[in-house]
C-alpha cells in the first residue's frame, strides 16, 4: 500500500483552498453579470408608462369635418361627414374668455385660421361639459399650437398630462416665446389667466 505523507497533504490544502477562492470569485462575478442582464431585460419588458404610451400612440381616434362655428379662442363646432355636430375643446390650451381683454381678438384669430375649413381632429376623450377634447390639424398645421404661438392662449399645464409628451413640451416652449415677444395677450402687463378669471366670477 502506498503511504501518503501528511506533510504533503498539508502542502496541497492551501493550493486547493486558493483554487476554490478563485473559482468562487469567478462564480460571483458571473452571477452578478447575469443579474444585471436580467434587470436590463426586465426594464425592456416592463409596460410603457402612461406618458410614453400617449407619445407612441400615433393612431389616436380622429374626426374629419367642417368648422361651422368658432365659439371662442379654444372652442369650435365641427360638422362631421355623418352630419353630426361636435363641440370641440382644443386640447392643451386655454384662451381668454369673451369678457377678458383679447377674448374677441383670440376668437377672431382662430376663426381666420379654420372657420369654414375642413379639418382633422385628433381626439382625446371628453371633458366634464361633454365637449370633445382634441388637437385640430389643418393642412398639416397644429392649430392648437398656432393659438399659443400667436399669443392667443396659455399652455393649459393643469391638464397637460392629457397631451402627448412631445406636445406638452413644445407648447410650453412656444408660450414662453410668445411671452418674450409680447404677442397677442402678452402685450398686457398683467394678463389674467382664464382659469383665474372663471374662478373669480
Amino acid at each position: 500500500m502506498r503511504r501518503i505523507s501528511l506533510s504533503r497533504d498539508f502542502k496541497l490544502r492551501p493550493r486547493l483552498s486558493k483554487n476554490h477562492r478563485l473559482l468562487g470569485s469567478f462564480v460571483i462575478l458571473a452571477l452578478a453579470f447575469a443579474g444585471s442582464q436580467c434587470a436590463h431585460l426586465r426594464e425592456l419588458m416592463l409596460p410603457q408608462t402612461e406618458d410614453q404610451s400617449h407619445e407612441l400612440n400615433s393612431h389616436a381616434p380622429a374626426e374629419i369635418g367642417k368648422v361651422v362655428r368658432v365659439s371662442d379662442g379654444d372652442t369650435v363646432v365641427l360638422l362631421t361627414a355623418q352630419m353630426r355636430e361636435l363641440k370641440i375643446r382644443l386640447l392643451g390650451i386655454d384662451a381668454p374668455e369673451k369678457g377678458q381683454p383679447f377674448g374677441n381678438f383670440c376668437r377672431e384669430e382662430l376663426a381666420r385660421s379654420i372657420a369654414g375649413k375642413s379639418v382633422r381632429v385628433e381626439t382625446r376623450g371628453t371633458d366634464r361639459y361633454e365637449r370633445t377634447l382634441g388637437k385640430i390639424v389643418f393642412e398639416g398645421r397644429d392649430i392648437n399650437l398656432a393659438q399659443v404661438e400667436s399669443g392667443c392662449a396659455w399652455h393649459y399645464r393643469q391638464f397637460a398630462r392629457s397631451q402627448p409628451v412631445a406636445d406638452r413640451e413644445l407648447y410650453a416652449v412656444k408660450e414662453q416665446e410668445a411671452r418674450e415677444a409680447k404677442r397677442g395677450l402678452w402685450q398686457d402687463k398683467k394678463p389674467k389667466a382664464p382659469w383665474d378669471f372663471r374662478r373669480s366670477k
